[in-house]
């Protein structure tokens, strides 16, 4: 696995606007992706599944030709991912459960996902801090 370091902003430049995110993932989410624009732990997990989509969506991703499914992967799901690594602390309680929700998803695959414990921490630091409520 290689290590990355993104910035916020890249990660946000790269995954375009809300508008564009909303269009992207399913109706359930959209409640999630509206919240989003108050929290950027939240908008940064909704870019990360709108990624996810995109490239599983993309028939050739994943195939044979490791050019093109690194080129799908760094357009799509990457540059979030990476971010999520050194997210910012949540902002709402939807942000808070989307990072639980997403570091429960992520653990069935992966157990040792650089993404975990950062999430964890950023999800807990809003309960803390906010008192869950």
């Amino acid at each position: 696995m290689r290590e990355r370091s993104i910035s916020r902003r890249t990660a946000l430049k790269a995954t375009g606007t809300l508008g564009i995110l909303a269009a992207a993932v399913p109706a359930a989410v959209l409640p999630r992706v509206e919240a989003a624009e108050h929290d950027p732990l939240l908008h940064l997990i909704c870019a990360y599944r709108a990624g996810m989509a995109a490239y599983e969506a993309d028939p050739l991703a994943g195939g044979d030709d490791d050019a093109y499914t690194e080129h799908c992967a760094a357009n799509t799901w990457e540059p979030p991912f990476w971010a999520l690594t050194e997210p910012p602390p949540a902002r709402t309680r939807a942000g808070a459960i989307e990072a639980l929700r997403l570091v429960h998803e992520d653990l069935k695959q992966n157990v040792e996902s650089p993404i975990t414990r950062p999430l964890l921490a950023a999800a807990l630091g809003y309960f803390e801090r906010d008192g869950g409520t």
